[in-house]
């Protein structure tokens, strides 16, 4: 499948009712001749991170049947927090975010409060990705990625 601004387009309108736009602010102490740098003031939307648009978009587009099963995810972090939250808002009853045994109390508490219930397993990232792929699979829930297209769209 190609992935290009139509994708992208299609995303932003599928989120943008769902979270508040946030600053773009021009860093003009590290520009220089005709270079500019910006910054996402993502720190503004509720979950503190730009992680939520992802999320959000990915659930935005599963069937009812999919949202029935649940939506789970593998972080120790912001993408843990954004499904958690998102899940939330749509009404998403079952999610589930698998996080390594060695993730702090404060994280856990931050992913449980918007909803979601957090499996800790493995003694590190990756054998909580492998432990949690098996229940994810294991129980038919799709799982949320924490790829992210875009998060600039300007038009």
């Amino acid at each position: 499948m190609a992935f290009g601004y139509d994708e992208v387009r299609a995303a932003y309108d599928r989120i943008k009712i769902y979270i508040p736009d946030t600053p773009l602010e021009q860093a003009y102490h590290l520009g220089e001749g005709k270079r500019n740098y910006f910054f996402k003031l993502e720190s503004f939307q509720k979950v503190k991170s730009f992680k939520i648009r992802g999320a959000l978009n990915k659930m935005l587009t599963l069937t009812d049947e999919e949202k029935e099963c649940g939506v789970a995810t593998i972080s120790s972090g912001n993408h843990g927090c954004s499904v958690s939250y998102a899940a939330s808002m749509l009404g998403i009853k079952k999610a589930v975010v698998i996080v390594p045994e060695t993730t702090p109390q404060s994280k856990v508490d931050k992913i449980e409060y918007y909803g979601a219930q957090v499996k800790r397993m493995g003694s590190g990232y990756d054998e909580a990705a492998a432990l949690g792929h098996k229940l994810i699979d294991g129980n038919g829930m799709t799982y949320i990625d924490a790829s992210l297209m875009m998060e600039i769209l300007r038009g």
